[in-house]
């Protein structure tokens, strides 16, 4: 079994972090996580959704958001950060990849 996960890089005029999901971002959850981190204004939100490990059998143990965090900031780039990975013995497949911007108003 694969792990999932997205790579975001959200960011306004102000502020970046970069985030890990489960899941391909949709708008709702971008606005969500924006104002989680009290990112207002318009929010550009940077993501490649990936499975790593696929196919690889008696294997558990991936990687925590935080790791997964670390190595891209390493390099903060997407393909570099693919070949770390495979540095460390795991596959890794990109399954989707794009853009989302929202507004964010602040309450």
């Amino acid at each position: 079994m694969a792990q999932t996960v997205s790579i975001m890089i959200l960011s306004n005029n102000d502020y970046e972090t970069i985030e890990v999901v489960r899941s391909i971002p949709t708008e709702d959850s971008v606005l969500e996580l924006a104002t989680d981190r009290e990112f207002y204004g318009e929010i550009e939100c940077s993501y490649v959704s990936y499975n790593i490990g696929e196919g690889e059998s008696r294997i558990d143990t991936y990687f925590s958001d935080d790791e997964l965090i670390y190595i891209f900031e390493q390099f903060d780039d997407f393909e570099l950060f693919e070949k770390e990975i495979e540095s460390k013995g795991y596959s890794i497949e990109r399954y989707s990849s794009g853009m989302i911007k929202v507004w964010n108003e602040e309450v």
